[in-house]
C-alpha cells in the first residue's frame, strides 16, 4: 500500500504538494524579482520566509527563499555578463566601421582566418565561400590566379602606373583590373588582345 491508503494515493499526494510547492515558489520568485536589485539586508527574506512558513513548513520556506536569491542572482549576473558582451560586440562593430574602406585586417584576424581555412578540404571552402557570397548579394567566380597576374601584368601594370601619380601600382592591382576588366581604356579585358 502506498502513502494515503492505496498504490496510486502517494502519486496524488506528492503531486498536491507540488503544486502547492510550486505555486508558493513562482509567487516567492515573482516577489524577489520586485524588490529588485538591493543590498542582502533589503531583500526581506526573512519576511518572506515567514509568509511562507504560514503555508508550509520552516524548512520548505527556508528551501524556497534560498533558491528564490539564488535564481534571482544567477539570473543578475547572466544580464551583465550579456550587456558586457554587447557592449565588446558594439565596440568591435565601431572600430570595424571607424576603419576607412578596402583596409584590410593583418596579424591576429588573417592568422585566425587562415587556421580556420587550412583545417577545410578545398571543395568544402568554396563551397562556403560561395554560400557566404550568395547570402550577401556578391557572385563569386573562380579564376586562375597566375593567368590574370599575368595577362594583368602585361596589359594593366602601366596604364594604371600612368593614372596614379602617388600609389605604385603593384601586381596585385594589374590583376584585379584584369579579372574584373575594368577601365576600357586599352581595350583589353582578360583573353583579348
Amino acid at each position: 500500500m502506498g502513502v494515503g491508503g492505496g498504490p496510486t494515493g502517494g502519486a496524488e499526494v506528492l503531486r498536491s504538494v507540488g503544486e502547492h510547492l510550486g505555486r508558493h515558489a513562482r509567487a516567492d520568485l515573482l516577489e524577489r524579482v520586485r524588490i529588485g536589485t538591493v543590498p542582502v539586508k533589503q531583500n526581506r527574506r526573512a519576511e518572506r520566509k515567514r509568509a511562507l512558513t504560514k503555508v508550509s513548513s520552516s524548512r520548505w520556506a527556508g528551501a524556497i527563499t534560498r533558491a528564490s536569491e539564488d535564481q534571482f542572482q544567477l539570473s543578475l549576473r547572466c544580464l551583465f555578463d550579456e550587456r558586457a558582451s554587447l557592449r565588446r560586440t558594439i565596440a568591435k562593430i565601431r572600430q570595424r566601421l571607424a576603419a576607412p574602406c578596402g583596409r584590410r585586417g593583418r596579424g591576429k584576424r588573417s592568422k585566425t582566418f587562415r587556421r580556420i581555412v587550412t583545417g577545410l578540404p578545398a571543395a568544402r571552402f568554396r563551397e562556403r565561400l560561395r554560400d557566404m557570397a550568395h547570402h550577401a548579394g556578391l557572385v563569386v567566380v573562380a579564376v586562375d590566379p597566375a593567368y590574370t597576374s599575368r595577362w594583368g601584368g602585361r596589359h594593366w601594370k602601366a596604364p594604371l602606373q600612368q593614372q596614379s601619380k602617388t600609389t605604385l601600382v603593384t601586381g596585385h592591382h594589374a590583376a584585379a583590373t584584369a579579372f574584373e576588366g575594368a577601365p576600357s581604356d586599352t581595350g583589353y579585358g582578360v583573353g583579348q588582345v
